[in-house]
Formats: C-alpha cells, structure tokens, sequence
C-alpha cells in the first residue's frame, strides 16, 4: 500500500500518464513534481509499482535509447460502471458540493466526471435534473473560492506530497503585515468555508494554520522534514 503522503504526487503521475498515448520518460514524469524525483528516480519507480499494483497496467518501450512508461491500451478508460439514471442524476445534482474545491488538484478531474455523468443522461432526464433543483437545496454556506490560488495550491500539494519545507510570504490578519516564513507543511484542510495548510511554523517554532488566502507567494526547498506533529 502507498504512505498516505505518496498519494497526491501518485495521482499527478497517474493523470501525466492518462494524458499521454506514446509514454513518458522517468524525467518526463519527475517534470513539476520536487527535483529530489529527478535526481533520485527510485522515488518515481515506487510510485509506478504502486500505481500499477492499484491496478493501472503498465507498459515500458525503449525509444531512441530511452525507456517510456505508458499505460496499456484502454487502461485510460475505467470499465463502464453502468450507473442507474437516477444514480446518473444525482450525480449531476452534486455539482454544486465541490465548488469549493475549485483551483485544487482535483476539481478538474471532479468537473471532468460530473460533465461525463450529466452527457450519459437522455433529454428527458436533464430536464427531471432541473425541476429537482427546484426541490433539493444544497445549502454550502458561505465559502471561498480558490481558483486565484491554483499555483499556490498545486506548490503546497507537491511539498506536501515530497515531505519538503516551503518558504512563504504569508499576510498575517493579527499583525496586518506580510511576513516571511519557513514552513514543514503537513496537510491541506477545508474546514468552515475555507482552505487551510496546517504545518510547522520555523518562525513561531510549533504548529500553525496558515489561511491559504493569505499566503502571497510559495518558494519549495530541497530540505526534507519529519513530522513533529500531524493533525488529525
């Protein structure tokens, strides 16, 4: 099984992989991902067992010279999970939950599916889709939305994934000014409308969380951490 803070850099290898019909290199896939990937391809290896041992078949060419990693042919495509209409319209009804997930890795993937589910529906059934919105009310409550934020969402999601220290320039609502920071991040949290990294502060020397609204800018470093606490 993956360590939970392998999964989010494994989906980023999955979808480069989903996105390519001729295969990737190892440096290919390290692209965008820490630079630890790049000088230590071991790490990307693991990632491609683990993949392949979730059940994502897996292809290797050798192509002037290099070796490509692809996935086999119709592994791009889940099997049909022949969803019941209604199932089928529930899920285009569910639309509106992930909005506030919007400018984070996996809203686009999100989007991409309930757009699949909602073109699977006959006429007939968008139109019953419609009058139960009129009957079904999904009340989020007031949240924020992230998709200014994309670039800072995807750097902390990648730090994250590669257990790395940041550096940020972070606007404190407290002291009303934007101070630098050195940060061990943890994890990404959506909690009462709004996104927050919760790490280990260098700067106050224990745990913090950061609004990520309010972090100005994200620098990743090479200098790995060891969780000194995690939130639960």
């Amino acid at each position: 099984m993956p360590r939970n803070d392998q999964a989010i850099r494994q989906l980023i290898v999955l979808k480069k992989l989903e996105s390519s019909r001729h295969g990737l290199t190892l440096e290919q896939l390290a692209d965008g991902l820490d630079p630890s990937a790049v000088r230590h391809p071991r790490t990307l290896r693991r990632d491609l067992e683990a993949i392949e041992s979730a059940g994502y078949p897996l292809l290797t060419e050798r192509i002037d010279g290099r070796t490509r990693w692809k996935l086999l042919e119709g592994a791009r495509q889940a099997p049909a999970l022949r969803l019941s209409p209604t199932e089928l319209m529930a899920l285009t009804l569910s639309r509106r939950l992930i909005a506030p997930l919007e400018g984070t890795a996996l809203h686009a993937s999100l989007q991409s599916a309930l757009t699949k589910a909602s073109a699977a529906l006959p006429p007939e059934g968008l139109v019953l889709v419609q009058q139960l919105e009129g009957t079904f009310s999904v009340g989020l409550g007031p949240h924020k939305r992230y998709k200014h934020h994309r670039d800072i969402v995807e750097r902390v999601t990648h730090a994250i994934a590669e257990k790395k220290r940041i550096q940020m320039r972070y606007d404190s609502a407290a002291r009303g000014r934007v101070t630098r920071r050195e940060v061990d991040p943890y994890r990404l949290w959506y909690a009462s409308g709004g996104l927050y990294l919760i790490g280990y502060c260098h700067l106050r020397n224990e745990p913090r969380m950061f609004a990520v609204e309010r972090i100005k800018s994200v620098t990743p470093t090479d200098l790995p951490y060891s969780s000194r606490t995690r939130s639960r």
